[in-house]
């Protein structure tokens, strides 16, 4: 009997360990049966759905494919603003995707304790590659905005005795082209923010500098070879002068815009006083358009946007250097201080429009005292009636959103009620995000 007794003890540990996997292989199933089976909504749950659907609409023709007219000349000119419409959107998607976040969260710790020695320089050391791919990045945008500029010059022009501004395009403005133009600027915007709110990376950075400038003064005490160490610290002078300080942004109006006449000779685009004019009311437009929704219950993406038509406005202004200040435009943004005076644009970046207009434009006259810390007192004070408020509508869209998506929603309906309620998810997304 002793010896079966010793003999059944491994067997009954195996069991139990046995017991235990099916125990938990059938919770794990049981699970996974129910992210799979039907439920009362269609609706899908991004956390606990193992299987979805990707719905990106994937484009399979090119634009030019898409363009279709009699008239080769127009086909040519929608063609090319276009693509450049497009390169901007893809511009703003790879900054979105692939620096906002690692440029807003760099130099985050769970403690406040001062970091070892030498670990805040080999911080980055390890960044100056994406720092890299910034700085080139800017300089794509550079580039693109350059090139609209150019078009748009071209565009606009009333010389040569076949003038297709005069035929077609005389009053004619392009409102989702400067939108998306705009928003690249404010891309650039976001990203000059970004690093000067980033007080680890400035301070990280100047350290880091001043490493090096100590390295290449004294390379024996750094055991480094010469060369290398000033080769290195001019590569990082160049970086600062690309991308830190405002830098990316300033760059769009410090490089050389140009376009080529009708003669055939390339001349600043300052010089064509019809596409300054088309483009000042162009801005004009645009900047009374996003008053009327910035505040309202429609209001989306007004506030980017804002921050975009005013980077906008001042490459116009630098661009017009020398000459009187669109005067109406520049009140008109100053009155949108009101309900504006400043914009949250990721994480702890925030733009200040008295703040960019000044630093931007010199010569114009110093914006007077805003309103914005009564609008941040303001905000606070409503705050808590606000999310009350939020709260309601946001559950009362809830609830239509879980009665309308089921399954025996006939099509007609479908397309209505679904199309209405998801606007008015957007809206409401946009309102908590304006709240906080």
């Amino acid at each position: 009997m002793d010896g079966r007794a010793v003999h059944s003890i491994p067997t009954e540990e195996h069991l139990e360990k046995l017991k235990k996997f099916i125990a938990s292989n059938t919770t794990e199933l049981t699970s996974v049966e129910n992210y799979l089976d039907d439920s009362l909504t269609e609706v899908w749950d991004e956390f606990n759905d193992l299987v979805a659907i990707k719905h990106e609409a994937v484009e399979q023709c090119s634009t030019a494919d898409l363009v279709a007219t009699e008239n080769k000349e127009i086909g040519k000119i929608i063609t090319v603003f276009s693509v450049l419409a497009d390169e901007c959107l893809s511009l703003r998607d790879v900054a979105e995707k692939d620096f906002f976040g690692p440029l807003s969260c760099f130099g985050e710790r769970f403690n406040d304790d001062p970091l070892p020695e030498g670990d805040e320089a080999e911080q980055i050391a390890g960044l100056i590659p994406l720092l890299e791919q910034l700085s080139l990045f800017a300089a794509r945008c550079h580039e693109v905005v350059a090139n609209c500029m150019s078009q748009l010059a071209g565009l606009y022009t009333d010389s040569g005795k076949a003038s297709t501004y005069r035929q077609t395009f005389k009053g004619v403005h392009l409102p989702y082209f400067l939108t998306q133009l705009g928003d690249l600027l404010a891309v650039l915007v976001s990203l000059d923010e970004i690093i000067a709110s980033n007080s680890e990376l400035q301070a990280q950075w100047a350290e880091y500098k001043r490493i090096l400038q100590s390295a290449a003064l004294e390379p024996e005490v750094f055991s480094i070879n010469p060369q290398r160490a000033a080769k290195l610290l001019m590569a990082v002078m160049r970086l600062e002068g690309d991308i830190f300080n405002g830098a990316m942004i300033r760059g769009c109006w410090m490089q050389e815009m140009s376009w080529l006449s009708d003669k055939g000779q390339p001349s600043e685009v300052r010089s064509n006083k019809v596409f300054i004019e088309e483009m000042s009311a162009c801005v004009r437009e645009r900047i009374a358009d996003i008053a009327s929704r910035v505040g309202d219950v429609t209001e989306h993406d007004h506030r980017v946007q804002l921050v975009g038509i005013s980077a906008l406005f001042v490459l116009l202004s630098q661009i017009n250097r020398g000459r009187d200040l669109d005067s109406k435009a520049y009140k008109a943004l100053l009155q949108l201080r009101a309900k504006a005076p400043l914009v949250a644009l990721y994480g702890r970046a925030v733009w200040v429009m008295s703040d960019f207009l000044y630093q931007n434009l010199p010569n114009a006259a110093k914006p007077a005292k805003d309103n914005r810390l009564a609008y941040l007192q303001a905000h606070d004070e409503a705050l808590a009636a606000d999310v009350v408020n939020l709260n309601l509508q946001v559950s009362a869209w809830m609830v239509r959103m879980e009665s309308s998506f089921s399954s025996k929603v006939q099509l007609g309906e479908a397309l209505s009620t679904r199309g209405n309620l998801l606007i008015q998810g957007l809206l409401l997304a946009r309102q908590v995000g304006n709240a906080g």
